[in-house]
């Protein structure tokens, strides 16, 4: 499984946990403390599991490039469940809505603990030479520009992403010391895009 369907499958699950959860509490079928434990519980394992699925198609990428097996010792997220918690209790003593931001702290967190293990454990791979950005199925112009037309990033350059990004590195294990600079992805976006125009003039004539 691709680390987005992977995430994408998790955070619809943390997703729908979170919103029972929330519809038992405002309907007076749990208290207001129950609703705040439990939620940080659904939270705090989504994180965990997120930090698993993400180490699972790191390994994948690695085993398949090296075409052997690889031992990982997995980078997990803390528990983190008194921040959670705090977290809970704020959204419930904001005036805004509830229900989004309830889904925003529950997917955004999944999300940010698989991207956090995801890094770190791939930092722990002395095999990994350098990384390309595996855009999101949906990237926006910001991710695109960011892919740099596949430039082949050095490992400790951290990767940017916005909220709710599921783009995520693609070990390279080749060395190469031909990464490409910033003056070369401009280059061949230029480039990328005078062949697009070229070739749109060309169908219309």
């Amino acid at each position: 499984m691709s680390f987005e369907k992977a995430l994408g499958s998790l955070t619809g699950k943390v997703q729908k946990r979170a919103e029972k959860l929330l519809d038992a509490f405002e309907s007076g079928q749990i208290s207001q403390g129950t609703f705040i434990t439990a939620m940080a519980d659904v939270v705090g394992q989504a994180r965990a599991q997120g930090a698993t699925y993400a180490v699972s198609v790191l390994r994948d990428y690695v085993e398949t490039a090296l075409e052997a097996p690889v031992a990982v010792s997995p980078s997990m997220p803390p528990a983190d469940i008194d921040r959670l918690e705090g977290a809970v209790v704020t959204i419930l003593g904001s005036d805004q809505d509830t229900r989004m931001q309830i889904v925003r702290l529950a997917t955004g967190e999944t999300l940010e603990a698989a991207h956090k293990a995801y890094g770190e454990t791939m930092e722990q791979l002395p095999m990994v030479k350098g990384w390309t950005r595996g855009l999101d199925s949906k990237a926006c112009e910001l991710c695109q520009w960011w892919w740099r037309e596949g430039r082949v990033f050095r490992p400790e350059h951290q990767m940017p992403r916005h909220t709710g990004c599921v783009c995520h590195p693609v070990p390279t294990v080749t060395r190469t010391d031909n990464y490409q600079t910033d003056k070369q992805a401009v280059n061949a976006a230029r480039t990328n895009e005078r062949r697009e125009a070229k070739r749109g003039n060309n169908n219309v004539a």
